[in-house]
């Protein structure tokens, strides 16, 4: 018998004038578009308010009726979320939303280069070595532990065969792959002259236990 899971927000008390301060990087965030929706009209509906920080990192939305509502952050890969409960009994008016990075991009960026390649080729597979066409690849560039540029480098995609190929300078990148249905791969790693001829991605279905990508040496002869 399948286990039904239950999900319980959280939604803090505020006042009907609320005020949102986004942060990133531990500092405040200008231009971070935020939308606010009234509790359970997320899916197919357009947002109750929307708008974007100005220089200070501050959005504050006209007085809100009585309620519960949803509010979503987002900046490039990085994003957050604040449930309020808005009633005129409450007082509460100041939130700070942290902006952060997924589970998969976040370890990336603190994990040690373990992988170096000679150019950034290989194959896209599943687990059962079917390649995979058309996924989706973004190459983020690393300056440094925890240190990356948000704006990709390169964005493309595997062809009909799952294969993938672009030139890239020597220098330590994260990579992103992702496709319909699997887990998002994310990992980085450095194009060396003395690294694997290319890169075998096998993406993951849902597996929560997984604490790595699978990532093994690929020995591609053609594009």
């Amino acid at each position: 018998m399948a286990n039904t899971v239950i999900e319980f927000r959280s939604y803090l008390p505020s006042s009907p004038n609320p005020c949102f301060i986004v942060m990133k990087n531990g500092k405040r965030a200008s231009e971070i578009p935020l939308d606010l929706y009234q509790q359970g009209t997320i899916l197919g509906k357009s947002p109750y308010w929307k708008s974007v920080t100005n220089g200070d990192g501050i959005a504050c939305p006209s007085e809100l009726p009585d309620g519960k509502y949803e509010i979503f952050a987002k900046s490039a890969r990085r994003s957050a979320e604040l449930d309020i409960d808005v009633s005129k009994k409450n007082e509460v008016n100041g939130f700070e939303i942290a902006l952060h990075l997924s589970d998969q991009l976040d370890a990336a960026v603190r994990t040690p280069t373990a992988i170096w390649v000679q150019a950034f080729r290989g194959v896209i597979q599943d687990a059962s070595g079917a390649v995979m066409p058309k996924g989706k690849i973004e190459v983020l560039r690393r300056d440094g532990a925890d240190v990356f540029d948000e704006n990709p480098v390169l964005k493309t995609q595997s062809n009909q065969r799952g294969h993938f190929f672009c030139d890239l300078e020597k220098g330590t990148y994260v990579a992103i792959f992702e496709y319909p249905g699997f887990d998002v791969t994310a990992f980085p790693f450095e194009v060396n002259p003395k690294g694997w001829n290319g890169l075998k991605v096998t993406m993951q279905v849902g597996d929560m236990n997984r604490t790595a990508p699978i990532i093994t040496e690929f020995n591609a002869q053609t594009n």
